[in-house]
């Protein structure tokens, strides 16, 4: 059916010369063309102005139209801006927007300068690839171009600028439409230009025409022509070239317009027809017209696409007409014998059947709509074999949807073979089109195929889908893709140009390839940027045919990261569906192209490379243009990978620090190798990559290392200090040499750890580390799961540290040698010596890291290992600081202990620089001079120390006071202007109490702190009896003094603070009883140590013989007592209840023997035992009045008793019990006879219970002691329960009590008034009994 009827053949007519047959027609008169008047035109004579003058130049143009006259001018030549970034840039200027595996795209360099200052205004763009040409068509004007030329801007000469004749201008101000054909009869090829609303066109059968026509100014310009019939509000939508039959025109109602652009004879002409059915077509004029409009329907559909055909014969061309319901429509034109309809088809089943496989939903054949199509133009039919075949195929490409108005449309490309009435389809390709850019409302997709027909590029908007039209080979890998449903899958990426006016698309069109054209591709025309090529790449040869059909994370991020932060680039890479991928892919890939971009190894950076610092600046880009990537999208990437990604970026920030320091070495050596050479020389291949010389090439191992082994930076630094070392020895005679050798060591290694923690410093929130706290790039917390740190690693912190050693000791040697007088010698020594502050302060950081990131791990080598560096970096570091001041650099050393706020080193350095002060006094100056810089030395003295004082508070004061305290005490005293610092540093510290009351009364005035720090001292640290004694006499007096200011609310407490210093002061004199009572045995002794046996052999014979461990209890007790320590109240009890009652002075009164068991209560009374250890005082208690029980032989007494009936109380006279029971009595008859007793009696049974819990009691024995003491102590209950059980003790203590009860009262009205009954000894008692005589007390106690 798609054959040619020959009864519809012409016989008669002249067919027109193919391409392959071209009509020689005479040649024109060759005529100078204006485009070539270069001479002749001046530069002011131009059409286009540069861009601030674009506005003013339009008019001009335009009063030359109203003449008649079609100029072509000559046009400056104005550069427009260009990329800066580029990642590749091609010798003949193109530049790489984007590139991957898979296609490549590229801006082509050549774009006018007319269309660069195109601002604004709608545009219409057309290609002619055929041809090379480029057209761009605003309202007044159309500029030509061969769009492939190499220059940026075209040469004029290749330029064609055409005014719009008045004839074509658009009533409705409508662009014209412009369009490229091509001309048999000459290489230059013809322009069309078509009014869209008018349909009034105009033609010139070659470009150059119309410059020649516009020279000698011809009435008639160019061949008109005019669509006629046009409807109202009718107008043309697209051209389609269907040569060699001419062009066709659609028309926004649906109707298909037929241009030739020949005659019969085959001279220029225009003609226009419709396409009409055969059974419609009429001869035309006003009354066909309306009845075709009234009665014809094949032009009431809506035009999808219109596309050429197979051609058949000579001038013959099919044109395929779809409309967007789905039927297609072949047609046979020719250019001088009108055109037929030779078939017409619906495809909509076949398309419903074709979604349906590749939709989830059936789809419904209303909701079928055809986009696009592109039909498959064969290469070599002819007359010879349309005669052969009745019956042609046609093979189209459809670009189809389904539910366009859903949000779930299905798009897809379908391959159908038209043979007939059949319709087969071959293959469907399925799009993705979920995520496009832009509303696509109202925006009308483009199909391009180009040849090979492998890849299809659909433009919907400011979008390029680029589908890859092949099959997968059979393989596993497609086997295993068909059975998870993804063979259907083909490859498939999009490409979005940015909403922006200047990257709007203008227009596109497909170029095959071909010997000028490697690979296919689609050319977009954009209004500010110019022609953009894409280009598919052949797909590769690859194992796994699933990769190759896929764009993985890291091709995406690699486009983003390469081309998308160039700047003007076209592209967007900013929308969500670029990287719409997992976190872990991402993250994966991320890393991937850090590692690559590290080693040199990625295929957009070269590996060699002119010039080093380029090199190391562009991939530094890289890295910060990732990050900032990753960090806009708010990408979810672990805490690992950023902190990889910066240290990559750190590394090559250092690498760039370190070429700057090797240029400037290079520079000063006039070609002799630096220190680094000799470093990377020495390296061993394990920590660099081998290098391998080759001709033509230049041989540098340290470009090469630059280069490649970025991502090992970590390892440069243990190897400077392993090649510095090595050169002291070899170098040592030479010693200028090596001074110079370890400036260089010294400058390398500083500017790699000085800009990496810079780096991190400033660009760490960068990276997507902005929660982090760092201070000086040292990050103060959340180390863990994150690696060693390379800026800190442990063979790296422990060569630092001995280069900066070896800084220090050089220059000191040199310093105090004879060398150091030259003056070469002399600049590198102090810079040297100026290294070694930077040093000292990087090394603290380097610590500081370090100490941290081990201490947050969980094994035990790397904390025990972060406490010993901590404690020797700290040791270390104080002597470097001292060093560094004693070679010149007393100002760096105090900015290097400010910095780490080493205190200690901060307080030394103040002591060299008052020295140094005091120094200027004997230098032999003028007197005046030296008084003049004495004083503003002491002046800047002591503002450096309020400075500290002010910046450091507390640790500074510590430190310093500490230092003078140490030194000289009373000049505490006298920091007025530091007093609130002082205080409280001598309140703190308890071993500066004897300073700290002298500075509360005199500094602060308070009395009442004073008593209370001298009472604290006494009472918990002073060991010394005598001392304490006066402690808590001074301590009364303050008390006292405060007292007089107090209120009424604060006198109550003064009051009890006196009475509780009394108590102590009592416990104080009980002990200087003790003392005074075994002072005459120790008469004598040579040495203390004999004083002790003398008193062990005299006091600790009887009552502790059975009791080893109580004896050693006593020995420890006589030995405090001798030296004059102050004994505890447990220990004093111990001493009183355990010292054998012996009387040294023979007819001298004694106090205390007879009377030990009631002053041992009276101290447990007066101790604060009661109110702070209850249970405690309780237990001491009950072992006073044990130890008193078994003081005497009850069973004897007992027995005695029950002879002497009536001497039975008389005999209780004598035992120890009675005398204690009688002073107790005494003593509280004394006080207060209304209040209850002030110690508790304990009865026998009582007294002989063994504590519950003897820890309380044994506790504060030593644990050698504790076993043995408590075994006598429970040999003390058992005692005293033998005599509760056979001396009947607990049946004679009632007895024993009333007697002394009755004794006592007795005894009350002789001591009421002279105090209490301690003041009297035991044998008083007694005579006091016999004679009834009252006896005067001797007051000794009474001393407050």
């Amino acid at each position: 059916m798609f054959a040619f009827d020959s009864a519809l053949k012409n016989s008669r007519r002249r067919l027109r010369a193919s391409s392959e047959d071209s009509l020689k027609l005479p040649k024109a008169k060759r005529q100078r063309s204006v485009l070539r008047q270069d001479a002749f035109e001046p530069p002011s004579q131009v059409a286009f102005k540069p861009a601030q003058e674009s506005q003013r130049a339009l008019p001009s143009m335009q009063s030359d139209n109203d003449s008649g006259e079609n100029l072509s001018h000559r046009q400056v030549t104005i550069r427009g801006p260009k990329i800066e970034t580029t990642p590749s840039e091609s010798v003949d200027g193109t530049v790489i927007l984007s590139r991957n595996d898979y296609y490549v795209v590229s801006q082509l360099p050549s774009l006018p300068d007319q269309i660069r200052q195109l601002d604004s205004g709608y545009l219409r763009s057309h290609f002619a690839t055929d041809q090379g040409y480029a057209i761009v068509v605003t309202r007044s004007h159309a500029i030509i171009w061969p769009y492939e030329t190499v220059s940026s801007s075209p040469p004029p000469t290749d330029v064609f600028t055409v005014t719009i004749p008045e004839f074509c201008k658009d009533a409705s101000d409508l662009t014209p439409f412009g369009f490229i054909v091509s001309n048999s009869t000459s290489g230059t090829p013809g322009l069309l230009i078509l009014s869209p609303s008018t349909g009034r066109m105009v033609y010139w059968e070659t470009l150059s025409d119309a410059s020649v026509i516009g020279l000698v100014r011809q009435k008639h310009i160019g061949i008109q022509g005019t669509i006629p019939g046009l409807l109202s509000g009718e107008h043309v939508t697209d051209i389609t070239n269907t040569e060699p039959s001419g062009v066709i025109v659609t028309l926004s109602s649906g109707r298909i317009a037929h241009i030739t652009l020949r005659d019969p004879q085959g001279k220029p002409s225009v003609s226009v027809s419709f396409l009409r059915n055969a059974g419609r077509i009429t001869s035309g004029g006003l009354f066909n017209g309306i009845k075709s409009v009234l009665g014809g329907t094949s032009w009431r559909k809506e035009v999808a696409a219109v596309k050429a055909g197979d051609t058949f014969q000579r001038g013959q061309r099919d044109v395929i007409v779809a409309t967007s319901e789905g039927r297609l429509q072949i047609w046979d034109t020719h250019w001088n014998n009108g055109n037929i309809l030779r078939g017409e088809v619906d495809i909509r089943p076949n398309v419903c059947e074709a979604l349906s496989q590749i939709h989830l939903d059936p789809a419904l054949e209303h909701d079928v709509k055809v986009l696009d199509l592109v039909c498959v133009v064969e290469e070599h039919k002819g007359l010879a074999d349309a005669g052969q075949t009745g019956c042609q195929s046609t093979t189209v490409f459809c670009l189809v949807s389904s539910s366009p108005r859903s949000e779930l449309m299905t798009v897809a490309i379908l391959e159908l073979r038209l043979t007939g009435s059949e319709i087969c389809v071959i293959s469907t390709f399925p799009v993705e089109v979920r995520n496009l850019k832009s509303n696509l409302n109202g925006t009308k997709p483009k199909l391009h195929i180009p040849k090979p027909r492998s890849t299809a590029f659909i433009v919907w908007g400011q979008n390029v889908i680029i589908l890859c039209l092949t099959k997968s080979k059979d393989s596993p890998s497609a086997e295993l893709s068909m059975a998870s449903k993804l063979a259907s899958l083909p490859f498939q990426d999009r490409l979005c140009f940015r909403a922006q006016e200047q990257c709007e698309v203008l227009g596109t069109e497909a170029e095959d390839q071909n010997s000028e054209h490697k690979h296919p591709a689609c050319i977009v025309m954009t209004r500010g940027f110019g022609v953009v090529r894409i280009a598919a790449l052949p797909r590769k040869c690859l194992s796994n045919d699933l990769d190759e059909t896929h764009m993985t994370a890291k091709h995406k991020l690699e486009q983003t990261v390469f081309y998308g932060m160039m700047s003007g680039n076209p592209l967007d890479f900013n929308d969500e569906d670029t990287l719409a991928f997992s976190p872990e892919d991402l993250e994966d890939a991320a890393l991937g192209i850090c590692r690559e971009v590290l080693q040199s190894r990625s295929k957009y950076i070269a590996n060699s490379t002119p010039s080093v610092e380029k090199h190391l600046r562009f991939r530094a880009k890289v890295l910060d243009d990732l990050a900032y990537l990753l960090t806009r999208r708010k990408t979810s990437l672990s805490k690992r990978t950023r902190w990889e990604i910066l240290w990559g970026a750190e590394k090559l920030a250092s690498q760039k620090a370190m070429w700057k320091v090797e240029e400037s070495f290079r520079q000063k050596n006039h070609g002799v190798s630096t220190f680094l050479s000799l470093v990377i020389e020495s390296m061993s291949e394990i920590f660099k990559t081998r290098f391998r010389p080759a001709k033509g090439v230049e041989n540098d191992p340290v470009r090469h290392w630059f280069v490649n082994d970025t991502y090992r930076m970590e390892h440069i630094l243990p190897w400077i200090v392993k090649t510095i070392r090595e050169q002291k020895v070899g170098l040592l005679r030479n010693g200028p040499q090596f001074l110079q050798k370890l400036f260089e060591a010294s400058e390398f290694s500083l500017s790699v750890l000085e800009t990496a923690f810079q780096f991190r410093e400033d660009h760490a929130c960068s990276y997507g580390l902005g929660e982090e706290t760092f201070e000086g790039g040292v990050l103060l917390c959340g180390y863990d799961e994150l690696p060693e740190f390379w800026t800190s690693q442990g063979i790296s912190y422990q060569e630092i540290e001995q280069l900066l050693d070896l800084q220090l000791d050089s220059c000191r040697a040199w310093m105090q040698s004879s060398a150091s007088r030259n003056e070469s010698t002399y600049s590198t020594i102090n810079k040297v010596a100026r290294n070694c502050f930077r040093q000292l302060i990087v090394l603290g950081k380097m610590n500081r890291e370090r100490v941290c990131w081990l201490s947050a791990q969980v094994d035990p080598k790397s904390l025990a290992e972060s406490v010993a560096i901590t404690e020797s970096h700290v040791k270390q570091r104080k002597w470097q600081i001292l060093k560094l001041a004693g070679i010149g650099q007393l100002e760096e050393a105090f900015s290097v202990a400010e910095e780490f706020r080493d205190m200690g080193a901060l307080v030394e350095l103040m002591v060299e620089l008052h020295d140094q002060i005091d120094e200027r006094h004997i230098q032999p100056n003028h007197f005046q001079q030296r008084s003049r810089l004495v004083d503003e030395g002491l002046a800047s003295f002591e503002r450096r120390i309020a400075s500290y004082f002010e910046r450091f508070g507390e640790l500074w004061a510590n430190t310093f006071l500490s230092r003078h305290a140490a030194d000289q005490p009373a000049l505490l005293l006298t920091m007025r202007g530091y007093q609130p610092y002082v205080t409280r540093f001598l309140r703190k510290v308890p071993s500066y109490s004897r300073l700290g009351w002298i500075n509360d009364i005199i500094g602060e005035n308070e009395y009442n702190t004073a008593s209370q720090t001298l009472e604290n001292l006494a009472l918990q640290h002073e060991r010394n009896l005598w001392s304490k004694r006066v402690e808590l006499s001074l301590a009364k007096l303050t008390k006292l003094a405060a007292l007089e200011n107090a209120i009424d609310a604060q006198q109550s407490n003064a009051q009890d603070g006196i009475r509780r210093l009394e108590n102590s002061a009592e416990i104080s004199t009980i002990q200087d009883m003790v003392y005074d009572h075994i002072l005459p045995i120790l008469h004598g002794a040579i040495d203390q140590k004999a004083e002790l046996e003398l008193a062990v052999d005299h006091c600790a014979r009887r009552t502790v013989e059975q009791f080893p461990a109580l004896r050693e209890v006593l020995e420890d007790a006589l030995s405090k007592l001798i030296a004059g320590e102050v004994l505890e109240v447990d220990e004093l009890v111990d001493l009183l209840t355990l010292l054998d009652p012996v009387q040294f002075l023979e007819g001298e009164e004694n106090d205390l023997v007879g009377r030990e068991f009631y002053l041992s209560l009276r101290v447990l009374h007066l101790s604060c035992y009661a109110h702070s250890e209850p249970v405690y005082y309780e237990m001491l208690q009950r072992l006073v009045w044990r130890r008193c029980m078994i003081r005497d032989n009850w069973e004897t007494v007992g027995e005695t008793a029950h002879t002497l009936d009536n001497g039975t109380k008389s005999r209780f006279h004598n035992t120890t019990l009675f005398r204690t029971l009688t002073e107790c009595v005494v003593e509280e008859l004394h006080e207060s006879q209304h209040r209850s007793p002030l110690y508790r009696r304990y009865s026998p049974s009582e007294a002989a219970e063994r504590p519950a819990d003897n820890n309380n009691l044994a506790s504060r024995f030593r644990e050698k002691q504790r076993a043995h003491v408590m075994n006598d102590l429970n040999q003390e209950c058992d005692i005293l329960q033998q005599y509760v059980e056979n001396g009947r003790l607990q049946l004679w203590f009632k007895d024993i009590v009333e007697v002394a009860h009755t004794v006592a009262t007795s005894l009350s009205p002789t001591t009421h008034n002279i105090g209490p009954p301690s003041q009297a000894g035991g044998q008083s008692i007694q005579r006091n009994q016999e004679s009834k005589e009252p006896t005067v007390v001797k007051a000794k106690l009474n001393w407050l």
